[in-house]
């Protein structure tokens, strides 16, 4: 099995897992109907990773022969892996404190740190107007509310 196989057996599972799951999200009393729901973004995700997956599955191998499913996964560097999974879970804690905003300004910070980017400049431009931007988007285009955080409210700033 090659690599791109395994890959795609892997998203193809964590998309069918993330779009049952998403099956679970409550939603408000009379927001069946609504367009646009809690579970609309989930589950358009979950299928679009699926597509993917099988589109990805039905393409050619590449030259080179078929390996185990262990070593498909033998290359990749697992320690920025573990990292990115650290970072992934210290956002969704700083979630309820810092707010969504900072929260991802920080989260995509590390992001980028761990991926190999060193220039500050870079970080700064790359990930505070994509997490701002994602805030207009959710919270004032789409009208989710986002919370601002415990820090403001213990700092009386809300």
């Amino acid at each position: 099995m090659t690599r791109d196989r395994a890959s795609a057996l892997a998203l193809l599972a964590l998309s069918l897992a993330y779009g049952w799951m998403s099956t679970g999200i409550e939603m408000f009393p009379g927001a069946e109907a609504d367009p646009f729901t809690p579970q609309t973004l989930p589950k358009a995700l979950a299928v679009l990773g699926a597509v993917l997956a099988i589109a990805l599955l039905l393409t050619r191998p590449k030259e080179g022969g078929a390996k185990s499913f262990a070593s498909a996964f033998a290359g990749f560097q697992w320690g920025k892996v573990i990292e990115l999974m650290v970072v992934m879970v210290l956002y969704a804690l700083a979630l309820v404190w810092l707010g969504f905003l900072l929260a991802t300004i920080f989260f995509l910070a590390a992001g980028f740190w761990i991926l190999g980017i060193r220039r500050v400049r870079t970080i700064v431009i790359g990930s505070v107007p994509l997490a701002v931007g994602f805030w207009l988007v959710l919270a004032k285009l789409l009208d989710i509310y986002l919370a601002p955080g415990e820090i403001w409210f213990l700092l009386g700033m809300q």
